[in-house]
């Protein structure tokens, strides 16, 4: 009995051993992928860079010798299921730099997998691979052509927009330092306001209001996208705002005509309604208005001054004005009375 167990398990024994050498080679793999630099280090590009990844494919035994590898755009790790980006072919314990472009990878913010794969030569069946994240970082682009045009306790500025589809709103900063200014820290502190910066939404114009006049401010905008990514500033304009006797007040709020309240008595004249309205319902909805608008606030105050003295004066230039406020009643577009920011153009 007993000579007759011993007998089995010496099948036994044989028989395994037997099973275990026929096994395929992929049951005790020997292939290991692995990466050793990445460069930069912090695997954040943006479009107009590149990243590097230094790796190599390594065997536990002398069962690899080479291969050929995939990087691969996605998938999970198994040859040919991501998206291809680069072939070839690795050697045992040989450094391997791939190097990849942001638009192989994708044009949009995001964080993408990269997996490099090996299949080993002589054994299909040996494969390994390494995973690599890398995160897109394309920053939207600053807004241009920064115009700041001064009024009464108020800055009107206007810009080029970004170009970027993405946009989301615009920051605008704005202090009493100057960038340029040695003693500037940033726009919260040193040369900041407690308000900055503001979010101005997806516009290309603002009224800064509140300020004080003849206070020298310098303002500059950033462009924010969807996915909270921010351009760099602008360049920077500065505007000093400036008392033009309630003629400069030329956001939503009252304000008059200084010339036509002179010249008429007052500024609930109906005629000098008519003029104010067109003022803001034409002349603001375009640039052109508005420069010959901010032109005209900073020459009239002294006019204005010399009519008040004079009846003479003001007799003329009723005369003047009064087809010039029939011509803006046949023009003013129709629509609620009362003053509007210039919207984009």
């Amino acid at each position: 009995m007993t000579t007759q167990r011993g007998i089995k398990n010496l099948v036994l024994v044989f028989s395994l051993g037997l099973f275990l050498a026929l096994l395929p080679n992929t049951a005790w793999a020997t292939l290991t992928v692995s990466i050793l630099e990445v460069s930069p280090t912090t695997a954040i590009i943006t479009s107009e860079q590149q990243i590097n990844i230094i790796w190599k494919a390594t065997s536990s035994d002398s069962s690899f010798s080479s291969g050929d590898y995939r990087v691969e755009l996605g998938g999970n790790g198994t040859f040919g299921s991501g998206t291809l980006l680069q072939t070839g072919t690795a050697t045992v314990d040989i450094q391997v730099s791939t190097t990849l472009t942001a638009n192989q990878i994708s044009d949009v913010n995001d964080t993408y997998t990269i997996f490099i794969i090996v299949v080993n030569s002589t054994d299909a069946t040996d494969t390994n691979f390494t995973a690599q994240t890398i995160t897109l970082y394309n920053p939207p682009q600053a807004p241009t052509n920064l115009t700041v045009e001064s009024g009464d306790t108020r800055l009107m500025l206007s810009w080029t927009p970004s170009p970027d589809s993405n946009v989301d709103h615009y920051n605008i900063y704005y202090g009493t330092i100057s960038r340029t200014d040695s003693a500037f820290s940033n726009y919260y502190n040193g040369g900041g306001t407690k308000d900055s910066p503001i979010n101005a939404g997806n516009v290309s114009s603002y009224v800064l209001s509140g300020l004080e006049n003849g206070i020298t401010y310098y303002v500059t905008v950033e462009t924010v996208d969807t996915q909270g990514a921010k351009s760099d500033y602008s360049d920077e304009g500065g505007g000093t705002p400036v008392q033009t006797y309630g003629l400069g007040d030329i956001s939503n709020e009252k304000g008059g005509c200084f010339i036509a309240t002179a010249a008429f008595g007052g500024d609930n004249d109906p005629r000098v309604q008519s003029l104010r309205s067109f003022r803001d319902r034409v002349l603001l909805s375009n640039r052109l208005g508005r420069f010959w608008v901010y032109t005209y606030y900073q020459i009239s105050p002294a006019a204005a001054r010399i009519l008040a003295r004079s009846s003479v004066l003001r007799s003329l230039v009723r005369g003047f004005l009064n087809p010039v406020v029939w011509g803006a009643r046949l023009v003013i577009p129709p629509g609620p009375p009362g003053r509007r920011t210039p919207d984009r153009e």
